[in-house]
């Protein structure tokens, strides 16, 4: 059995390179490059003994050779150009019809990301760092309930107070933007990290909770350096923007907020969690409340809750309540035309900061 020990050989790049590119989606494209090489292997043995034959070295033996780019690996290089966001995705090997000691190999390349446009080839550069990192972006759709529909107008229950068995929902856009970047390494500790996490600080001119960073995805690569080869990290971030917001009906709801909530004011809560103050109960506080008094005393009952019912009907209903207190809301500002409950919101995934490691 032949290794690769045995044989020497020689290896060229080819004139008949090819390039493309072709449209992805209305927002971005795939480009795709293909390039030839021919090996020759030498008839001599390594270490003597009898030649070489075609016999002794097979087409796997070829695809195989470290100088050859590897599938999923090596990037886009032709006469000392380079394309980093090309990537290897095919090598096939064919023997030489009229020489058994000689083959060519054609390999093809494709940015496996959506890319925003063309780009041209360029020198090697000085670091990983002075690669321009790639962004596409896509938009999706999402339902979102609605309490006061585009002309001002409760819409999510009955004249009688009854809610909607289904609500009336409004579809909004989702942008999703994906960055992809080139790092000297990432391990799948700091991929977990960094998955499903929301900006701490401003970014892309949008507050905090605005975007969220969906599944990371790394492959290993090699890129041409002015320094010459280095195996990288390929990184792709999907970011997805929500751009989720409310008009306060009350003030200091939510609680916290700097500036304080006024009525009328917008808070922007992006991928935070809604959850509107509605209930079919309040807390009525007593207004003699004494802790120290025996349990038998009612004056030792801090709160009751009380059923909310409809005034006319006197029949069992919902209504808003405070997110203080969980008192009853009053008046419902029905003259102001704001027939809508405040909010409580919840933050259930982490926040970093996305300064520290995206480059876009």
């Amino acid at each position: 059995m032949t290794s690769f020990s045995d044989f020497t050989h020689t290896t060229c790049q080819l004139r008949d390179g090819k390039s493309g590119a072709t449209r992805h989606n209305a927002d971005s494209l795939k480009m795709t490059a293909s390039v030839s090489y021919q090996v020759i292997v030498d008839k001599a043995r390594v270490g003597g003994g009898a030649d070489i034959t075609p016999a002794d070295i097979s087409t796997d033996h070829i695809r195989s050779l470290s100088d050859l780019p590897a599938v999923n690996v090596t990037t886009y290089e032709y006469s000392g150009l380079i394309n980093p966001y090309l990537v290897c995705i095919s090598k096939n090997v064919t023997r030489d019809t009229t020489n058994g000691l000689k083959f060519i190999v054609d390999c093809g390349f494709e940015s496996p990301d959506p890319i925003k446009s063309e780009r041209a080839p360029q020198s090697p550069p000085a670091a990983l760092s002075d690669i321009t990192p790639s962004v596409a972006s896509q938009i999706t759709s999402q339902l979102r309930p609605m309490w006061s529909d585009k002309d001002d107008k409760q819409c999510w229950r009955l004249p009688t107070g009854t809610p909607f068995t289904n609500p009336i929902v409004e579809t909004v856009p989702v942008l999703t933007i994906i960055v992809t970047q080139y790092e000297t390494s990432i391990d799948f500790s700091t991929m977990l990290d960094r998955s499903y996490k929301l900006n701490s600080a401003t970014y892309r001119n949008q507050v905090k909770d605005s975007w969220m960073i969906g599944a990371v995805k790394a492959s290993e690569v090699k890129v041409k350096l002015a320094s010459g080869e280095v195996t990288a990290a390929k990184v792709t971030y999907p970011i997805t923007f929500a751009a989720n917001e409310f008009k306060a009906v009350f003030a200091n709801e939510p609680p916290g907020q700097t500036p304080a909530i006024v009525y009328g004011s917008t808070f922007k809560y992006g991928h935070l969690q809604a959850r509107p103050l509605v209930d079919d109960h309040y807390k009525l506080y007593n207004p003699d409340y004494d802790p120290n008094l025996p349990d038998t005393d009612p004056n030792s009952v801090e709160f009751t809750l009380e059923p909310i019912v409809n005034l006319k009907t006197k029949e069992p209903t919902t209504g808003y309540i405070k997110q203080d207190g969980g008192t009853l809301r009053t008046p419902v500002r029905a003259d102001l035309g704001d027939d809508r409950p405040s909010y409580m919101f919840f933050r259930s995934q982490d926040r970093i900061d996305f300064s520290t490691f995206l480059q876009a």
